[in-house]
């Protein structure tokens, strides 16, 4: 167990200990900053992979599966907390396969 400043000082120390210069993190927005702007800060690549309004708001898991590279660290898609209720549970299961097969 690790005691931190909150949720963000979490992240701050997740994304230290798992990407840096050269990695990738995937991020659905609309998010907190700091699943940009740390990732950023440590010399990743962040790739943005946007919730669309004519799609539902919807995971597009075939344009997840496209920006997956076997530089890709964390895939990052609990986005903000109203967004993320929309995700099925379905798509949640097929994200973690994406993620897996890398």
């Amino acid at each position: 167990m690790l005691t931190t400043h909150g949720a963000i000082g979490a992240n701050h120390l997740l994304y230290c200990a798992l990407v840096g210069p050269g990695d990738e993190v995937i991020a659905v927005t609309p998010n907190y900053q700091q699943h940009t702007a740390i990732p950023e800060a440590l010399g990743a690549d962040v790739k943005r992979l946007p919730l669309r309004r004519e799609a539902g708001y919807r995971l597009d898991l075939g344009e997840l599966r496209a920006l997956v590279t076997p530089r890709t660290r964390v895939i990052r898609w609990a986005a903000a907390a109203a967004a993320a209720a929309l995700f099925g549970a379905a798509q949640k299961l097929h994200g973690r396969g994406v993620a897996r097969a890398v």
